[in-house]
């Protein structure tokens, strides 16, 4: 135990010492905007980062894009197969053509229009508030169809345990409908990318769970040799050393990633501390 407080303490003060750059706002990368029927996004939002995995209906952001690569090209290595990307990015009026399709079949078949809209809008997002506008989620499928089968695949079972690695999550689940307003989609990844996806997979949260916590607490996470806060910041702060990222949030706020190493106190308080304690009820108790 004492080992370890004082390779803390050494981690500490040295990462302490580093020197911090300021004068220039770190950029707003939006990789964490929460998008869902309560937090819609603006008709003309669309990135500037989009790039094509070989087709027009499979555009992300760059680097959801890259990350997607990467955890297909591992599925297949540890599966056999990977699936195939069936849907990317989509404007807004695209998703607005969609969900009017769907509102006439509905409406046809004898429902009125809330009857109609309360069925489409659980598994179908209304205009401005689908994830696919944000160019951050991808639809994947073994067959080209997007059914709830896909999840008892053995690649579905591999993406819902190991998407995390890769900074992607299960965006929506039938155990966190309360909270999605959305119904089960094993096919649906969002990429939020590396801690945030690895928190929300160890503490079982799904994306409006993350930012409720966030709302009144830091979150701390280690992850491939880097110790993380992840913060809730009115603005977005001035680059330094600690800074890796911002994110808009889509609530008023920003998402701020930094390396801890650099801004003691309130790490080693709300952070270390009580996981330094945890450790030595545990040590004592054996």
């Amino acid at each position: 135990m004492k080992r370890i407080i004082s390779l803390l303490l050494i981690f500490i003060i040295s990462f302490s010492l580093l020197p911090a750059k300021a004068g220039e706002l770190v950029k707003d990368s939006k990789l964490l905007l929460l998008v869902n029927k309560t937090h819609p996004v603006d008709k003309s939002h669309k990135p500037d980062d989009l790039v094509s995995l070989g087709h027009e209906e499979y555009r992300m952001r760059d680097e959801a894009a890259q990350a997607m690569v990467a955890m297909l090209k591992a599925c297949k290595a540890e599966t056999g197969k990977a699936p195939y990307y069936v849907s990317g990015y989509r404007s807004y009026n695209r998703q607005n053509s969609t969900f009017n399709i769907r509102m006439n079949q509905k409406m046809s078949q004898g429902y009125s229009y809330d009857e109609a809209y309360n069925l489409v809008s659980y598994y179908s997002a209304p205009p401005g508030t689908s994830e696919h506008q944000t160019g951050l989620a991808m639809d994947l499928s073994m067959n080209g169809t997007l059914t709830s089968a896909f999840g008892e695949t053995v690649q579905g079972k591999w993406l819902s345990d190991n998407s995390w690695r890769f900074g992607y999550i299960l965006r929506y689940t039938a155990e966190k409908t309360e909270y999605t307003m959305i119904g089960p989609e094993s096919w649906h990844f969002r990429y939020v990318g590396i801690p945030h996806a690895q928190i929300m997979y160890k503490n079982g949260w799904c994306f409006e769970e993350y930012m409720n916590a966030l709302l009144s607490s830091p979150l701390y996470e280690y992850s491939e040799g880097i110790f993380y806060k992840v913060e809730r910041r009115a603005s977005l702060p001035f680059k330094d050393d600690s800074i890796i990222s911002a994110s808009s949030d889509n609530m008023g706020a920003y998402i701020v990633t930094s390396k801890v190493g650099v801004i003691s106190f309130d790490w080693l308080v709300d952070g270390i501390l009580p996981k330094i304690r945890q450790m030595f009820i545990a040590g004592i108790t054996k």
